[in-house]
C-alpha cells in the first residue's frame, strides 16, 4: 500500500514523499483487513506470528521519489526510520542555511498523541533529530492525533503550512501554522481553532467518514488552491483568498 503523496519542486527536480506499509491499500484499520498476496501462503492460511516485524505491527514508513517531467520517476529510498510509525512527511521547497528541512508525524511513546515533529539535514536521505514542532492543543478537535498536510509556503511573514487533526470520534479537521523563514522550528502563529472541516455528503461518507485531508496547495494569482481527500474516497477542492488567510493566521500568536 503508498498513498499520501506530497510533492515538493527543489531546483530543478520534483520530490514526491509517500506512505507505504505492508496492508493492502484501503481501510487497513480494519481487524480482518488482508495483507498482500506476498505474504500469504499458497494455501491462503497464515499466522501474523510468521509475518514480518513491519507487517505484525503494521508500521508506515515513507519513502522519497524524484521525477523531472512527471513520466520517468525514480525511487529514491527510504526516507524515515524503518523502526519508527512515521507519516505525513513533506519537505521544504530550498534549503535553509545550508540544511534540507522535513516536516512528519513520528509515533512516538513519549508523546500525548502523534504530533509533528521537524528534522533538518545535509542529505535529503539522511534526516535525524527530529524535534517537537507541534502538538495537539484544542480538546473539539485535536484529540487523537495531528499531521502535516500541505509543502510549506514561503512568505515574507514566514513559511506557511496546512496541518490536520482529529478529534475523539475519528473526524478529521484542518487547521494553519506559520513558521520563522530562517529557522522553520519556531512557530510564529497557529490557528486557534479548525478553518476546514467535512460537512458536506462526500466529505461525510466514504471509506472513512468524516474526512477532509490536504495534501496539496497551489497559490497563484493570491488564490489558494487546496486539492484534499474527502472521506477516502473523492478528491476535493477548496479555494481562499492566499493574503486573508495568512493575515488571519499572524493574529494567532502562538
Amino acid at each position: 500500500c503508498v498513498e499520501d503523496p506530497r510533492i515538493t519542486k527543489i531546483g530543478n527536480t520534483y520530490f514526491m514523499t509517500y506512505a507505504a506499509r505492508s496492508y493492502a491499500p484501503g481501510p487497513y484499520w480494519l481487524p480482518d483487513w488482508p495483507f498482500p498476496p506476498i505474504y500469504i501462503a499458497k494455501d491462503d492460511v497464515y499466522d501474523k506470528d510468521d509475518l514480518p516485524l513491519m507487517a505484525r505491527k503494521n508500521i508506515t514508513i515513507t519513502y522519497l521519489a524524484a521525477t523531472k517531467d512527471f513520466v520517468h520517476y525514480q525511487k529514491l529510498g527510504r526516507l524515515t526510520e524503518a523502526d519508527i510509525d512515521d507519516r505525513d512527511v513533506v519537505l521544504f521547497p530550498e534549503k535553509i542555511n545550508g540544511y534540507y528541512y522535513m516536516i512528519s508525524r513520528p509515533k512516538f511513546k513519549r508523546d500525548k498523541m502523534p504530533s509533528i515533529y521537524i528534522s533538518k539535514a545535509k542529505d535529503l536521505l539522511a534526516f535525524n533529530n527530529p524535534k517537537l514542532l507541534l502538538t495537539g492543543e484544542n480538546p473539539k478537535w485535536e484529540v487523537q492525533r495531528i499531521g502535516i498536510s500541505s509543502v510549506p509556503i514561503k512568505t515574507k511573514y514566514g513559511w506557511f503550512v496546512l496541518y490536520h487533526g482529529v478529534d475523539k470520534k475519528g473526524v478529521y479537521r484542518v487547521g494553519a501554522i506559520i513558521v520563522d523563514l530562517k529557522d522553520p522550528s519556531k512557530v510564529i502563529a497557529r490557528t486557534k481553532d479548525y478553518i476546514m472541516e467535512p460537512d458536506t455528503p462526500f466529505e461525510l461518507n466514504g471509506i472513512y467518514n468524516g474526512c477532509v485531508f490536504p495534501t496539496a496547495t497551489v497559490l497563484k494569482d493570491n488564490t489558494l488552491y487546496i486539492y484534499y481527500g474527502c472521506a477516502d474516497k473523492y478528491i476535493g477542492l477548496a479555494t481562499a483568498n492566499f493574503n486573508e488567510l495568512v493575515k488571519y493566521v499572524l493574529k494567532q500568536k502562538a
